[in-house]
C-alpha cells in the first residue's frame, strides 16, 4: 500500500506540473492522497472481513473433523475391545476342547488304540486314482465268482381285481368301496328308505345338504375346504347309518362328497374309457353334445345315475356363478380328479392330460343328462 501510494503521488505531481494548473500543488496532492487513502481503507476492511469469515469457516470444519476423529477413536477402542473379548473366548474354548480330546485319548484302553492305529495304516494305502478299483478286485478274489441270480416267483392269495373291488376294506364303511358294494350294503341295511334307493344314499344326502345350507350361493363352494375334523366327524356318523346332516356350513357336506368320489376304487368314468375321455377333451374348437352322448352310453348305468346328480348340481351352482364365484370350469377343476383317474404312472403324461380332463368334465356336466333322458338329479 505504501509503495502504491508513493507511485500515485509521483504520477499525480507530474501530471499537475505538466498542465501548469493554478491550483496549489500541495492542495491537489493532499486531496488525491485523502481520496486514495479512503479507497485503500475500504479495500483493506473488505479483505479483513473475508479473512475473518474464511477463518471462522475453517475453524468450524476443523471442529467437525476433530469430532469425527474423536468418534472414530472411540469406535476403534470399542471394536478393539470386542475383538479382544472374542479372541479370549476362542482361546478358552480351544483349550477346553483340546483338554477334552486329550482326556478321551488318555481314557482309551490299549486295545482300542491298536485298532485305531491299524485303521489309519489301512487308510494310508488308499489313493484317489485306484482305491475303488483295487477294492473291487480284492473283493472278487475273496468272494469268488459272481453267483447266478435266480428268478423268484410267488403267488398272491388274491387277484388284483379282488383287491381293487374294495372287498377287503372296512366292512361297515361305505367309503373306499366300489359303487356295487355300496349299493349291496344299502340293500342289506335296516333302513327301508335307504335300501329302496337306486343310487348311493350318501350322494343324495350330501347334495341335499349343500342345497339346504345355502351352498348354491356360498362363495367358493366345493373349492374352499372345510376343517378335516368336521369332515371326519360327519364321515363317521354316516358310516354308522345316521344320514341326518346337522352341520351349519355347506363346505362340510361338499368336502365329504368330494372325498367319497375321490376314494372310489374305480372312478365314475371307468379306467378303460380314460383314453377316450382325454381324446374328447382334446377336440377343437368345442366338444359337441353328440360326443358326450356316444361316450356316456358306454358307462355303466349306476355310474350314469351318480354322474347325473352331480352334473345337475353343477349346473345349479353355475347359474349363480356371479354370487358363488364358481363357473363350470372351476367346478370341473374340483371334480375332475375324482371323475377321471389316469391308469398310467407317468407324471409328465398325467400333468399334460390334466387340462384335457378338466375340459372333458366341463362338457360332461354341460351336456349331461341328455334331453331325452329323465333328470334323476332333479327328483
Amino acid at each position: 500500500c505504501n509503495q502504491l501510494t508513493h507511485k500515485m503521488k509521483k504520477k499525480i505531481a507530474k501530471k499537475m506540473h505538466g498542465e501548469g494548473s493554478a491550483i496549489s500543488e500541495k492542495k491537489k496532492l493532499k486531496r488525491f492522497t485523502d481520496m486514495f487513502n479512503k479507497g485503500a481503507e475500504r479495500k483493506t476492511e473488505d479483505l479483513l472481513k473475508q479473512l475473518e469469515k474464511m477463518s471462522n469457516e475453517y475453524n468450524d470444519q476443523l471442529g467437525v473433523a476433530n469430532k469425527a476423529t474423536e468418534e472414530f477413536d472411540a469406535d476403534c477402542g470399542a471394536l478393539s475391545h470386542k475383538v479382544q473379548v472374542i479372541g479370549s473366548k476362542q482361546l478358552v474354548y480351544t483349550k477346553k476342547y483340546l483338554y477334552q480330546w486329550a482326556r478321551m485319548t488318555i481314557d482309551q484302553d490299549e486295545e482300542n488304540l491298536q485298532h485305531f492305529t491299524k485303521f489309519f495304516k489301512r487308510t494310508e494305502r488308499y489313493s484317489a486314482s485306484s482305491d475303488i478299483r483295487d477294492y473291487i478286485v480284492r473283493m472278487r478274489r475273496k468272494q469268488g465268482k459272481k453267483p447266478k441270480i435266480e428268478r423268484f416267483t410267488y403267488d398272491l392269495p388274491y387277484t388284483l381285481a379282488e383287491i381293487k373291488s374294495g372287498q377287503f376294506n372296512r366292512s361297515d364303511s361305505i367309503f373306499d368301496q366300489t359303487l356295487e358294494n355300496v349299493m349291496k350294503m344299502q340293500k342289506e341295511a335296516d333302513n327301508h328308505d335307504v335300501a329302496s334307493l337306486d343310487v348311493p344314499a350318501i350322494v343324495l344326502v350330501l347334495i341335499a345338504s349343500v342345497q339346504s345350507l345355502g351352498g348354491l350361493t356360498t362363495e367358493g363352494i366345493f373349492r374352499i375346504s372345510a376343517a378335516k375334523k368336521d369332515i371326519d366327524r360327519l364321515k363317521e356318523q354316516i358310516n354308522q347309518g345316521n344320514y341326518q346332516v346337522k352341520e351349519k356350513s355347506p363346505h362340510v357336506a361338499a368336502g365329504l362328497l368330494k372325498l367319497w368320489i375321490r376314494n372310489l376304487p374305480e372312478p365314475l368314468i371307468p379306467s378303460h374309457l380314460y383314453e377316450e375321455a382325454v381324446k374328447i377333451g382334446k377336440k377343437q374348437p368345442e366338444i359337441q353334445a353328440a360326443d358326450i352322448r356316444r361316450f356316456t352310453s358306454r358307462i355303466p348305468v349306476l355310474n350314469r345315475r351318480v354322474i347325473d346328480y352331480i352334473a345337475t348340481l353343477a349346473k345349479e351352482i353355475e347359474k349363480l356363478k356371479d354370487v358363488n364365484r364358481m363357473d363350470m370350469t372351476n367346478i370341473a377343476i374340483v371334480f375332475a380328479p375324482g371323475m377321471l383317474q389316469d391308469p398310467g404312472d407317468d407324471p409328465a403324461v398325467m400333468l399334460a392330460n390334466s387340462k384335457y380332463e378338466i375340459r372333458f368334465t366341463v362338457a360332461l356336466f354341460t351336456h349331461f343328462p341328455h334331453s331325452d333322458e329323465p333328470e334323476t338329479g332333479s327328483h
